[in-house]
């Protein structure tokens, strides 16, 4: 019979693993090619947006963990929540909204979606 300690720690895993595909990230070198991928915390908690404010790049150096940079694109007001792109920008917006929807489960309603 399982323990309550154990149901806990199994239900937390298990609750960790089905975040893991919508919280993981394709490392992209400078070309923006896959070469690998990986779970970043602080770019797995930026919101999505059509019109984001940042950029998530990737430092990688041969034989180390590679670092996510948040590259802010524009100023930046002190509270100003920062923002990045889940899907390619390059897509119209019907396509980015279904993207959205089959992947992340929201329906996108942000300034790039509305203007």
């Amino acid at each position: 019979r399982a323990t309550p300690q154990l149901v806990s720690s199994v239900e937390a895993i298990f609750e960790a693993l089905t975040r893991f595909g919508n919280n993981n990230f394709a490392v992209t070198d400078d070309l923006f090619l896959a070469v690998g991928a990986g779970c970043f915390p602080v770019g797995a908690s930026l919101n999505h947006c059509c019109r984001p404010n940042c950029l998530l790049a990737y430092e990688l150096v041969p034989g180390q963990v590679p670092i996510q940079a948040v590259r802010v694109m524009e100023p930046v007001l002190e509270g100003e929540e920062l923002t990045h792109s889940y899907v390619d920008l390059a897509l119209p917006r019907g396509q980015r909204q279904e993207q959205l929807k089959e992947t992340y489960g929201f329906h996108c309603s942000c300034l790039g979606c509305r203007g």
